[in-house]
């Protein structure tokens, strides 16, 4: 990767929509018990793989389920938190230099639903943008 598309990639940052608005890189608090369901069919999500890891760095792929390839049609990263899921969790890009996206608090108490998050990449300078992958 030559260094014009290295730098095009690091200023862009994961965009969430939770149902309530675009936040770039927000931290995030799941429910214990409920499902998560990313989309991530966006064509800006090309070349970008949403994936998750402990506070130390480690890879988490327990109960995480990735369907499809990140910017096409029907491309969803989906995970399930269960009584072994730990209580702090990372969102990051798999693909940019091994970037740690924000934080995933793991609250108890969920019902058993599932939740939808629309991701997009965006450029981090037209947004809140303080986290960038």
């Amino acid at each position: 990767m030559g260094w014009n598309e290295l730098s095009r990639r690091q200023s862009k940052c994961f965009a969430l929509n939770q149902g309530s608005g675009v936040v770039n890189f927000p931290s995030l608090t799941f429910k214990r018990g409920n499902t998560y369901v990313f989309y991530v069919s966006d064509s800006s999500n090309d070349g970008y793989s949403l994936g998750f890891k402990f506070n130390h760095g480690k890879e988490y792929t327990r109960n995480v389920t990735v369907s499809g390839t990140a910017g096409t049609s029907g491309a969803t990263v989906t995970i399930a938190l269960d009584n072994n899921t730990p209580d702090n969790l990372k969102y990051y890009c798999k693909n940019n230099g091994d970037k740690v996206g924000n934080s995933i608090i793991v609250e108890p108490d969920g019902d058993g639903g599932g939740n939808s998050i629309t991701v997009t990449v965006a450029n981090s300078a037209s947004g809140i943008g303080w986290m960038r992958i």
